[in-house]
């Protein structure tokens, strides 16, 4: 999922995310797309009526950025409290990239990145536990393996 979402973000151009800000009344699939984004970027909506397309919107002034952002986001930021506020998005069925698609190309991309976002956060809940355990099995493996090299070395040196 995640690398589909990668490759559908490197499909973008400049273009597809300038048409996407060029919009004056979006459709509701553009709007929740661009609020699920503002709310991983941690960018507040505007104070007067709550809404995140105008800072959406600026999200999007330079393109080449905003997907650079995207394709280089870090993922290890992801926590659960992100994950929570993002959940009312993940479980509407207007955001759902086959739905998105029927208003925007580009911002279907981006709603399967968020999506991959999220199946990220839950798959690392069970890998990182996982990743530690190796790391530390690894570690106490180069003790032994340095132990075993010493005791080599000095069984060499008793049978010259």
């Amino acid at each position: 999922m995640l690398r589909e979402a990668e490759n559908s973000l490197k499909s973008l151009n400049k273009g597809d995310i300038s048409e996407v800000r060029s919009l004056k009344r979006p459709p509701e699939g553009v709007v929740l797309v661009l609020e699920s984004i503002c709310i991983i970027k941690d960018i507040k909506p505007a104070k007067k009526v709550l809404s995140y397309w105008e800072p959406g919107r600026n999200m999007l002034a330079d393109p080449g950025a905003f997907l650079n952002s995207l394709m280089n986001f870090n993922k290890a930021e992801l926590t659960e409290a992100l994950v929570v506020k993002l959940k009312p998005y993940i479980d509407n069925p207007n955001f759902r990239p086959a739905k998105i698609k029927l208003v925007s190309k580009a911002c279907m991309s981006l709603c399967q990145w968020v999506h991959a976002m999220v199946n990220y956060y839950y798959v690392n809940l069970t890998v990182a536990p996982k990743k530690a355990a190796l790391q530390e099995a690894q570690d106490r493996l180069e003790v032994v393996e340095i132990a075993l090299a010493k005791s080599r070395a000095r069984l060499k040196a008793v049978n010259l």
